[in-house]
Parts: C-alpha cells; structure tokens; sequence
C-alpha cells in the first residue's frame, strides 16, 4: 500500500476511535462505582407483604423513590440535569422530560485499549486515558442498575416478580426497568374501589395549626391519584370539595362569603389556592394580635389601694377569675352559665352549637371579666 494512504487511514482510524471514547468519557463522574449508602432512599418503602399484592400508590411511592436515586448519580448523557433516570423510567416517558436528549447507555468496552498501528507514545496515552474512562462509566451504570435492582427486590415479596426469575441465573439479567414495567402492568390498575378511598381522602377535614398547604396538597394528590386512574373531573369538582372542608371549620366566614360572590368562571384550583391562602394568612395575623392584646391586658398590674394598715391584704385583682364559666362559638367564655354554644341568641355566621370550652371547634378565645351580656 501506499505509504501516504496507509498513513492517512490510519490517522482517519486513530481519530474515529479517538471520538468514539471522547464522547463516552465525557460522561464520566469523578466518584467510583455506586452503592446505596449515598442514595437519598437508601432502603424502599415496602412495595407489597406475603398477603397483600402491590398496589398502585405503593408502585408510585416506590417509583418516585427509586427516580430520586437513579438521579442522584450524576451523568452528562440525556442532556445532563437526570443523572441516570433512564434506568428507572420508560423510554417514552423519559423522552418527555423537558431538555432532554437522547440518554445512550454505554457500551462495554473491551478488557484492554486498542491502539492503531504507528500509534505514537502521546497517542497511546490518550487512548489508555480514554479507555479508563469509558470502563468507568460503564461501570457506574451498570453497577448503579444492580444497587437499583437489589433495592427493588428487597422491597418486593418474591411471588410477585418470580416469573421474571431465570432457573439458574435468578435475575442476574433482569434489569430494574424490567421489573418495575413488570410490577406496573400486573399490579397498577386502580380499582374502583381505590377511586372511591380515594374521594374519601379527598374530603378529610382539615383545620388550623395545620398549614393550609396541607389542604391544598391534599386535594392535587387526589385528583391525580383519580387522573391516573381514568376518572377525570374538572377544577369545580375540587374547588367544591377544598370550599364545603374549610366552610366546615368555621373559621372563614368572610373569606367564604367573598368567594361565593365570585363568578362561577372564577372558580378554579389556582385561584381557589390564592384566596384561601391569603384568607389563611390574615387568620394568623389576626389570631396573633388578638392574643397579644389579650395577654397584654392581663398583664397590666392594678395598683394596690393606699391604707393606714400595712396588714392589710391588698385588694388588688387580675383576671385569673377561676369560678365556674360558661363557653359560647361566637362569644368565647363568660361567667353567665346560662348561655353557651348551644343557646345563644346571638349567633355569628359558621357558629358551632356542639362547640365547649375543652373543644372549642375554632370558636372565639375572647374571656369576659364579668356578667356582660355576649
């Protein structure tokens, strides 16, 4: 052969191998293989027992943890910002994911760097650099895979994922992915009966010191759960539910009051969020205030009246009044006992006639000093 086309092929050669290993070593991560020490789940909720199969909220619970691990190690590949995702979530869903790029799993690379022919020294120990890299990184994934699996199996009773078991082999080569596409399609449909728990849930009673967001929360996790699982409804299914919950607790009347005059087409989960929050909030600082000022008044000391007989006991009061008292929703505690939750005359909007002094069901703290008629 020609010495100058032999040369130019070679060089042609050295530099496609040269590109190949760049664009996996690029990948690299500075740490060495994984374990599940460093996981942010280093050990799965329990998917299953020997009596109760999978269901679909422990697949999703143990799915969400499992996506947080496999991304908790880093890699440039898939556009860099999912770690290895791509081994615990479907192709066509991680192919959703927003500024994704294709994730190609690396290959193995053989046991030894191939050096083309007339290789010069510098040469060779870039290719001996590059192909270093590239077994670390195929060791990170697959090593990674393995913890994921083991986690998997560890969470999950082995009756329901024995189909996927090889004689001899066990599931040496069965990937995560495999089994949890597995366990998805055998065991995550949800049940009419789930959907019906599930607007149980969705109408829990909620009441202060539990942040709002708790509600809030509550009723996305419910219309996702029923998304999921084909029941759809629009935004004014769980308006209703978050607006009947907090009218129930009585402790936003007015804030109730001002959305009801809103136009029905006002009436969605975002501004339903906005409104009760900021109603939620001005509760607080008006909860806050209040009980400074009533603390406040309680703490002011009444000076003791002047007398010629140093013995003599001062006459000096608090309102540490302890005689017995009565309790009224609207009206808080008063010393007239004839009048409580349940026969006052004067009752405010949301007023609670079960509500005593021991369970005030979010009535009034106010304390009256004397007989005053609330």
């Amino acid at each position: 052969m020609n010495p100058i086309i032999h040369l130019y092929t070679t060089t042609i050669t050295f530099l496609a191998l040269l590109a190949m290993m760049s664009s996996y070593a690029f990948t690299a991560t500075a740490a060495g293989t994984t374990t599940a020490k460093g996981f942010p789940h280093p050990v799965l909720s329990p998917i299953a027992t020997s009596t109760q199969e999978p269901t679909y909220e422990s697949l999703r619970q143990a799915q969400t943890q499992l996506n947080a691990n496999a991304s908790s190690v880093h890699s440039n590949s898939g556009g860099g910002r999912f770690g290895h995702l791509v081994l615990t979530m479907p192709p066509a869903e991680f192919a959703l994911l927003p500024n994704i790029v294709a994730f190609i799993p690396p290959p193995c690379p053989p046991d030894h760097p191939v050096h083309p022919p007339n290789a010069t020294q510098p040469q060779i120990t870039e290719i001996n650099r590059l192909h270093k890299a590239t077994q670390q990184i195929f060791r990170t994934y697959d090593d990674l895979d393995k913890d994921l699996k083991t986690q998997l199996i560890a969470a999950t009773p082995l009756c329901y994922i024995d189909a996927l078991s090889h004689d001899t082999l066990g599931f040496t080569n069965v990937t995560c992915l495999a089994i949890l596409t597995h366990l998805w399609s055998t065991y995550g449909t949800i049940t009419q009966a789930e959907l019906d728990e599930n607007e149980v849930r969705m109408k829990t009673p909620w009441s202060p010191p539990t942040p709002v967001e708790t509600l809030f929360t509550q009723l996305t996790k419910a219309r996702k759960f029923a998304t999921a699982g084909g029941d759809q409804h629009n935004d004014i299914v769980y308006v209703r539910a978050g607006y009947n919950i907090v009218y129930n607790n009585g402790l936003f009347a007015e804030a109730c009051r001002e959305w009801r005059a809103k136009p029905p087409a006002q009436w969605t989960m975002p501004n339903f969020t906005a409104h009760f929050k900021a109603a939620d909030k001005d509760r607080r600082l008006t909860t806050t205030v209040a009980s400074a000022g009533y603390h406040g008044a309680n703490a002011a000391v009444v000076p003791t009246p002047k007398t010629s007989n140093a013995s003599r006991p001062s006459t000096a009061t608090t309102n540490t009044d302890t005689s017995a008292r009565s309790y009224c929703w609207t009206h808080g505690s008063i010393k007239n006992l004839k009048h409580s939750s349940e026969t006052c005359k004067n009752k405010a909007e949301g007023h609670k006639d079960e509500a005593t002094s021991d369970n005030k069901l979010g009535g009034s703290t106010k304390v009256w000093a004397g007989r005053e008629k609330a």
